[in-house]
């Protein structure tokens, strides 16, 4: 018995783009959107030449600095290698008045500036309050200003500000009556001395953009971390 085959056999319908595997969907999509940020970050190039302030801003900086009684040298430009270096630096040997900065300290002109109002407007007064009149701010000794690493002296990571001549650790502030505050953990302090460290920290924050008091975490035991990093909508990370 024979069997007649249709004259027009049904085709196998084709299925939609919209239904293809979800394997090849997934191939045809990118794997993730680039921002313009992370494109940026791609093609700039590894070894950056440091950022310059221009003229104009210099000469201000400068001039605001000799006001305060800062003494300081202007040093030739620091390009060291990846995102390190100062286009600008100042090495400060006087942080405010004839105050000195133990040991002298190379940054940028606006890190010296914020340093120094600090301390005229802030510290030096505090002082007077919480120990006696007359009392004057003798030396700031400095743990760190310029050093090319990373946060916290990680392998891996961002770039620290200190890198960018941004930042400067005060170790400690001594007095004219001969007493040396140590910058360490006083959360708890109920003493003067206690009082005076948290108001200098509170306060700085109106100078700096990053505040890290003694105990604000592990790497933050023994100095005070200031640094004028630029942010948002001028926002403050004081802790």
């Amino acid at each position: 018995m024979s069997m007649e085959m249709p004259e027009n056999p049904p085709v196998p319908e084709q299925r939609p783009d919209d239904l293809a595997t979800e394997a090849q969907s997934e191939a045809a999509e990118p794997a993730a959107t680039v921002t313009n940020e992370e494109a940026t970050e791609e093609v700039a190039p590894e070894d950056p030449a440091p950022p310059m302030e221009d003229d104009g801003e210099f000469a201000r900086c400068t001039a605001a600095l000799t006001a305060l009684g800062v003494e300081y040298e202007v040093l030739e430009t620091i390009d060291d290698p990846g995102q390190c270096g100062i286009g600008r630096p100042l090495k400060v040997t006087m942080a405010v008045g004839d105050v000195p900065l133990e040991p002298a300290g190379t940054m940028r002109c606006k890190t010296a500036l914020a340093l120094a109002n600090w301390l005229a407007a802030y510290v030096a007064p505090s002082a007077e309050i919480a120990f006696g009149q007359g009392t004057k701010l003798m030396e700031v000794r400095q743990a760190s200003t310029y050093v090319c690493r990373n946060r916290n002296s990680r392998s891996d990571g961002k770039i620290s500000e200190h890198a960018k001549g941004n930042a400067v650790d005060i170790r400690s502030l001594t007095f004219s009556n001969g007493e040396t505050i140590d910058m360490v953990p006083r959360k708890e302090d109920g003493s003067f001395t206690g009082a005076f460290q948290r108001t200098a920290s509170a306060s700085a924050c109106l100078f700096f953009s990053t505040v890290l008091s003694p105990g604000s975490d592990a790497t933050h035991q023994d100095h005070m971390h200031l640094d004028v990093i630029e942010r948002s909508r001028g926002y403050r990370y004081c802790r």
